[in-house]
Order: structure tokens, then C-alpha cells, then sequence
């Protein structure tokens, strides 16, 4: 679907909609209705920053090609080296528990080694690519429910590793 104001998401005519004052014309375009009704809050009014993101709006990428470049081999490079790198870790962690025959399971440090290393694996298969596309495209174009779906798992990605160095740094 396309929009009329790229900046805006989706359904943002219906909240706009819904502001008291601002109606669609009949041109399909929306107005305001009572230009001073956000006055009390602000110097402009809705309608008039709407215009204003209008008029700046680009058009052009935002990035050269050579930067976008060097974006995305930086980016392939991080997720690279992290996926392999924790992988590493939670299969050396694993060896090292089997190993010892005479514990009944690994160790709360090593619990919490691997945890972090299995958000850190979250971060570069789900955080990083999605966070790549966003920043090459400008915008979201990956559907509605992955909008929704992606900052929660994201969210949720930070706080276990933060929980998890906090976590870690009490045991010690």
C-alpha cells in the first residue's frame, strides 16, 4: 500500500483522523480544520509539520553506493564473526561439561557463559540483518507483522543480555 506522506506509517491517517480539528478533505488530503488547535502545545500545528516533512522529504538515497558498501561488509563481518564466535563458545562449554563426569551438570558461570553467547547468536541472526535492511531501505518494507514482531524480539534480545551481565557480575 502505498502512502501519501512516507514518513508516516500506515495507519496514521486514522489517527490523524482522529485528532479534533483534522478531517480528510474531499480531495482525500488532510486538513486542518481549526489551524490554532494544537496552539497551547506547540508553535505549529500538525498540519504545518506534516507539510514541512513533505517538502523535505528525499527522494535520492540517503547513502553513496560506496558507503552502503562498506556498511554492509561491515555488517556481514560482525554477524560473521559473532555467529561463529559463540557458536564456539556454547560447543566448548558443552565439551568441557562432558567432560566432567562427576559434576551433575555445568556450573552456574557456565550457564550464564552460554546464555549470553546464545543472545549474542539472537543479536546476529535476528537484530543485526534486520537493522541492515532498515538502514539501506530507509524505511520498513519487510511487512506489518515482522514490524511488530522484530522490536519485541529485539527488546527482549537486550534485556536477557543486560539481565545476564548483571547476572554475571553479581555472581562474581
Amino acid at each position: 500500500m502505498e502512502h501519501e506522506y512516507n514518513l508516516l506509517p500506515p495507519d496514521a491517517s486514522g489517527l490523524l483522523s482522529s485528532v479534533p480539528g483534522f478531517y480528510h478533505s474531499p480531495s482525500g488530503n488532510l486538513s486542518d480544520g481549526n489551524q490554532h488547535s494544537l496552539d497551547p502545545l506547540f508553535n505549529f500545528s500538525l498540519h504545518e509539520a506534516i507539510e514541512i516533512l513533505r517538502e523535505h522529504q528525499r527522494t535520492e538515497k540517503v547513502l553513496v553506493p560506496d558507503t552502503e558498501i562498506v556498511i554492509i561488509i561491515v555488517y556481514s563481518v560482525l554477524m560473521t564473526s559473532g555467529v561463529v564466535s559463540n557458536a564456539l563458545v556454547c560447543f566448548v562449554v558443552a565439551r568441557q561439561c562432558a567432560r566432567k563426569h562427576h559434576q551433575a551438570g555445568p556450573s552456574p558461570r557456565n550457564m550464564y557463559i552460554v546464555n549470553l553467547a546464545v543472545a549474542d547468536l539472537a543479536l546476529c541472526l535476528v537484530c543485526m540483518p534486520f537493522t541492515l535492511v532498515s538502514i539501506l531501505k530507509r524505511r520498513w518494507t519487510l511487512g506489518l507483522v515482522l514490524c511488530k514482531l522484530v522490536p519485541a524480539i529485539q527488546g527482549a534480545n537486550i534485556m536477557v543480555s543486560a539481565g545476564t551481565i548483571t547476572a554475571i557480575a553479581l555472581d562474581r
